[in-house]
């Protein structure tokens, strides 16, 4: 069907065409109807004088690949992909309500950080899940950012036009883009991409975030020329206008995240879109932090796009970074109770070194009870305590005499007891009271270290 016979009412395989919403350099795109179902859609037609050039349909399809490829939820979801009996190509997207962000700022020219980042985060968020899947967009813009509403009035903003995407991972019949060639909008294209479009990376792709934002901020472009020569030499150059200098409100920290992004050298940018993005996060509303602060932060925001084989050129090759190993607590445990039961070993092999045991905890303190605390039973108790202890008096003195009796006989007389043997008196008197190195001898020959009382 060629294109001056599409027309309302007219019908692509199941889809009957309901209106045009816009066209381009190569597709016309329709609000269609699904017949069984009344499903609305949108269909983009590829334009009738492409539609037998292989080269062009390859990339026409290449589109729908790319952005089914991806599947997040803030890039156009592809439903669908079809032709006729006249050569038409066509493939079935999801339909939405809304305008571009080009539309936005042609209305009110520039837009508030926070309702710029809120905008742009999820949009940041599809573009590095592409990457991730393999796909470079090299086109991104205004006009390819789609600001939709849901049916409850949320914002849901959605990333546009794979049309001339990269794909990492191809077929291996695939159309090699030439050398020469260039795509993209200049105003948002990087250095590398400016010099080919086969040298374009997700680097690219960042540089082209950071100047939709730096335009979203002041409503200029970061660079410009009167001429593509003047635009490309200035671009080329990389000394873009300070975003302060047209926004003095924007903070100096979004300043430097931005013009980092727009590095001319691609290895100063941002090592990944989502680290472009944590730059910018605490600029963003509480509930677009809320939302995207795990999402860029997650381990898998980070992974690069391995080393495949492109139909776009050489190979693009990221280095995986090593993963992350977990933290070796195990061994750091070991070790310290290792040194600790060594070092008490030690202690118990030093000569005059005690090592601390429960008996060396000092005793409880006794706290003695208040008198107007003590009762009718304290005061038995106190009673009984006596008893016990006066008995316990009376038991040591009954043994201290037996010992006295028992060491008797081996007592030295004294002298008064020598020179008057039948003076009884004078000789239990000496018996009873031995002098004190009478008391150590006997104490030293049978062996008992009594004490005198």
């Amino acid at each position: 069907m060629g294109d001056e016979q599409l027309a309302p009412g007219s019908r692509l395989g199941r889809y009957t065409l309901v209106r045009p919403l816009g066209s381009g350099g190569m597709a016309t795109v329709w609000e269609a109807t699904h017949g069984p179902l009344a499903l609305r859609v949108a269909v983009k037609v590829l334009r009738h004088d492409l539609a037998r050039d292989a080269v062009a349909r390859q990339r026409f399809l290449r589109e729908a690949a790319a952005a089914a490829r991806v599947r997040h939820p803030h890039t156009v979801e592809v439903l669908d992909v079809g032709g006729d009996e006249d050569g038409a190509a066509y493939f079935v997207l999801e339909c939405l309500d809304g305008e571009t962000l080009a539309s936005r700022l042609s209305r009110t020219k520039s837009m508030p950080l926070e309702e710029a980042l809120d905008a742009l985060l999820p949009i940041f968020a599809a573009v590095a899940s592409a990457h991730r899947a393999g796909v470079i967009h090299r086109d991104i813009k205004p006009s390819n950012v789609f600001l939709a509403r849901a049916e409850d009035g949320l914002l849901v903003p959605k990333v546009l036009d794979f049309g001339i995407s990269k794909l990492t991972v191809t077929d291996a019949g695939a159309h090699r883009t030439d050398t020469s060639e260039v795509f993209g909008t200049p105003s948002y294209m990087a250095p590398e991409q400016l010099r080919s479009a086969k040298s374009a990376t997700p680097k690219s792709d960042q540089y082209a975030l950071a100047v939709v934002l730096y335009e979203c901020l002041s409503g200029e472009r970061p660079f410009d020329g009167d001429t593509h020569v003047a635009l490309y030499q200035s671009i080329i150059e990389g000394a873009p206008r300070p975003l302060r200098s047209l926004s003095p409100s924007i903070p100096e920290r979004v300043d430097r995240a931005i013009c980092r992004a727009l590095s001319a050298l691609a290895d100063e940018r941002f090592a990944t879109v989502d680290g472009f993005a944590r730059a910018l996060l605490d600029d963003a509303s509480p509930a677009a932090r809320f939302r995207w602060g795990s999402v860029f932060s997650s381990p898998g925001a980070a992974a690069p796009i391995e080393a495949h084989p492109t139909n776009d050129g050489p190979t693009v090759t990221k280095v995986a970074s090593a993963p992350r190993s977990a933290p070796r607590r195990a061994p750091l445990i070991a070790a310290t109770l290792s040194a600790v039961v060594i070092g008490w070993i030690v202690l118990r092999m030093l000569p005059g070194q005690r090592v601390w045991s429960v008996a060396d905890r000092p005793p409880a303190p006794v706290i003695a009870p208040r008198s107007e605390d003590v009762t009718d039973v304290d005061a038995r108790a106190i009673t009984v305590d006596a008893a016990v202890e006066e008995r316990s008096i009376a038991t040591q003195a009954t043994v201290d005499s037996g010992s006295r009796a028992a060491n008797g006989p081996r007592v030295a007389p004294t002298r008064a007891a020598v020179a008057s043997p039948d003076a009884g008196p004078a000789r239990d008197a000496v018996v009873e009271r031995p002098d004190a190195a009478t008391r150590d001898a006997n104490a030293l020959s049978t062996g008992t270290n009594s004490m005198p009382f």
